[in-house]
């Protein structure tokens, strides 16, 4: 069977209806969003031209300051580092100066390490740690040799200055005497040079 002229027009009407309804809505919500997208450019160019008449000036103060308190925290973070860094050599130092002790069979009673200023070396400027190390030993060449064990372990070390006590022996062959014999002592002062 196949279908009338009339119900064709009627079909064809109703999906041309059915179409334009289609466009019309999209029509519509185009309107709309072009609508929204007005409001928000005008309100968005209102915004531009309040900011346009702020006072630059307070923002330049504040760029100005806030340059200012930068640059006081990077010359604080700056000298932190690099207090940080004397104390890690510090403790580096020591550790080895007490694995010499060990090495020798000296005791250490004190190290005391100070800061200092940088100073130069062939040509080379490094940053100083100033050390004094006290330590006794029961013997004096005990002593002597952990102030060998020093120079080789500290290859960048200057001695400022050395003291070594040795007890005046025993003059008699008593073994008592020599078990009560005062231990050898030592004042080591030392300029330790690193590269900052």
């Amino acid at each position: 069977m196949k279908p009338s002229k009339g119900f064709i027009w009627v079909l064809t009407i109703g999906i041309t209806v059915v179409l334009l309804a289609i466009a019309f809505y999209i029509y519509r919500e185009a309107k709309d969003d072009q609508a929204e997208l007005l409001d928000a450019i005008a309100t968005a160019q209102h915004t531009l031209e309040m900011m346009k008449q702020a006072d630059t000036d307070d923002l330049q103060g504040q760029i100005v300051e806030l340059r200012s308190q930068k640059s006081t925290a990077d010359s604080r973070t700056s000298a932190l580092e690099s207090q940080l860094r004397r104390y890690t050599h510090t403790i580096e130092i020591s550790e080895m100066l007490f694995d010499a002790a060990t090495d020798t069979n000296v005791t250490i009673t004190s190290i005391v390490a100070v800061d200092g200023e940088p100073a130069e070396r062939n040509g080379v400027t490094y940053q100083v740690i100033p050390m004094m190390i006290t330590g006794e030993a029961a013997v004096g060449p005990e002593l002597i040799n952990f102030s060998m064990k020093v120079t080789e372990t500290l290859k960048a070390a200057d001695y400022v200055a050395v003291e070594m006590v040795f007890p005046k022996p025993p003059e008699s062959d008593d073994e008592e005497a020599e078990e009560e014999l005062d231990p050898s002592t030592m004042d080591m002062q030392l300029w330790v040079y690193y590269l900052e």
